[in-house]
């Protein structure tokens, strides 16, 4: 009899939240959330439903991965905290990884992944896909407005899972900006793929453990260097 190999992967960064159970390298449960800021009320539900669906039981799984933001403060606590509890609970692996890198084209071409910060700019991760292969060329950030056209200068396709405040947005700031504009849902094979590169490099927790990409200092940080 084959063994598989489960996988859990949960990302809850941003408005299209979701979670998939991967056996070995290939995606057999997918279940996206409602659209919305409203993970915390579909996430263990959906975890549950797809271990049904697939006959097996939490301790079939062998790791966790988890999109680490950058993102929605409370969806990002939400889907990590339930990543270091099962993954604790369970003792098996947990990998985080940029949940940026979950946006791709469908094309070959240089590209940025963005997410809107509000007043402090936009979250930015720019890379390549070439062939098939996606490179990343930074590392996840947080950009103001003053400074994002030389961040995207070289990228012809701007992504994010929602271009509704976004877009309109970076037009007002950049009226003759000239790009190609893509809303995309995450995707569960990239964040595996960028998660594998992450367990090469030997960025895995074995304690249930995990560092939130928040980017920029709470209010409650904030407030406390004021005194």
């Amino acid at each position: 009899m084959v063994t598989m190999n489960y996988s859990l992967l949960i990302e809850t960064s941003t408005e299209r939240g979701l979670i998939a159970i991967f056996a070995d390298t290939a995606v057999v449960y997918q279940q996206a959330f409602p659209f919305g800021h409203s993970s915390s009320s579909y996430l263990l539900p959906a975890i549950q439903e797809g271990l049904s669906f697939l006959k097996i039981g939490p301790h079939d799984l062998t790791k966790i991965i988890c999109g680490a933001g950058p993102g929605s403060y409370t969806g990002l606590r939400m889907g990590v905290m339930s990543a270091k509890m099962l993954s604790y609970s369970l003792k098996i692996p947990l990998v985080g990884v940029s949940s940026l890198k979950s946006w791709i084209p469908t094309r070959d071409c240089h590209f940025s992944a963005l997410i809107d910060a509000r007043i402090g700019g936009v979250y930015i991760q720019s890379g390549e896909l070439n062939q098939g292969k996606i490179s990343f060329e930074s590392k996840p950030k947080l950009c103001l407005l003053a400074d994002l056209a030389q961040e995207i200068e070289k990228s012809e396709v701007l992504i994010s899972p929602n271009l509704s405040i976004l877009q309109p947005k970076i037009l007002q700031a950049y009226p003759s900006l000239q790009k190609e504009w893509v809303e995309v849902a995450p995707s569960p094979q990239a964040l595996y793929e960028a998660a594998q590169e992450e367990i090469q490099m030997g960025h895995v927790s074995l304690e249930g453990d995990i560092e939130i990409l928040y980017l920029r200092k709470t209010q409650a940080e904030i407030e406390k260097e004021k005194k």
